[in-house]
């Protein structure tokens, strides 16, 4: 039946198992990244290189099934008997695989290239801990597809726009900057301020924006009732 079926992407989507070189939150590992040569990308965290097939379920139910995936020689994603090519077959999706040691013949590779700078560029900036990268990436990725540009043939489309054929809402990303010391309070807004770090923004079945908060105790929370902290409140801080 055709209501069960997923959305269809008529264009051709790469995908690689990234590593971030460190142990993320919550034992996360590797990053599975999906992209096209239009700078798309997005990010799903994964525990073992294994678990690439329930990114891909992800990515399916995100943005749809594209006629073709493009990916490397992995083990993870080529051997016939496992789970991430029974995903393709399953969503009518054709294979394709790059020549041996040809990374260029992936888009993807050139995604988690910009992806990695933009990422170390955030550490960098805020001396945030390497370890948030699960948080980091997914946040960094979105933004690649929400930046207007003009390379890659966009003409001042964002990725994400030239994909769907429909315009993103951005309003979620503007308050914020990654890392952003933030006010935030919890039992639906009712408690006391308490400090936090900016970790992102959270999908949310609600109509509130919610994002990713990490507090003082170093475990990351959701929290719809953010504010940014002042100027004036961090020279005072800074002064105590």
């Amino acid at each position: 039946d055709r209501m069960y079926e997923p959305k269809r992407l008529r264009c051709e989507m790469a995908s690689d198992t990234m590593d971030p070189r460190c142990q993320g939150l919550h034992v996360y590992r590797y990053c599975q990244v999906f992209g096209k040569k239009q700078m798309f990308a997005e990010a799903y965290p994964i525990h073992q290189k294994k678990d690439c097939d329930q990114s891909l379920k992800q990515f399916i139910d995100d943005f749809g099934a594209p006629d073709v995936m493009i990916t490397d020689g992995s083990r993870e994603q080529t051997s016939s008997g496992t789970a991430f090519q029974a995903r393709l077959r399953k969503n009518k999706i054709v294979s394709s695989v790059t020549q041996s040691h040809r990374p260029q013949q992936n888009p993807a590779e050139t995604v988690i290239r910009e992806l990695r700078k933009r990422w170390y560029r955030g550490i960098f900036c805020t001396n945030c801990p390497r370890c948030l990268w699960n948080y980091g990436l997914p946040h960094f990725a979105k933004l690649m597809q929400l930046t207007a540009t003009n390379a890659a043939g966009l003409n001042g489309e964002t990725p994400l726009g030239a994909l769907l054929g429909e315009t993103p809402d951005i309003s979620q990303y503007l308050d914020f900057a990654w890392y952003d010391w933030v006010w935030y309070k919890e039992n639906a807004g009712l408690d006391v301020p308490h400090l936090g770090k900016y970790l992102g923004v959270t999908d949310s079945v609600s109509n509130l924006a919610t994002y990713f908060i990490l507090p003082k105790s170093g475990l990351p929370i959701r929290a719809c009732t953010v504010q940014q902290v002042t100027y004036l409140e961090l020279r005072l801080c800074s002064q105590i």
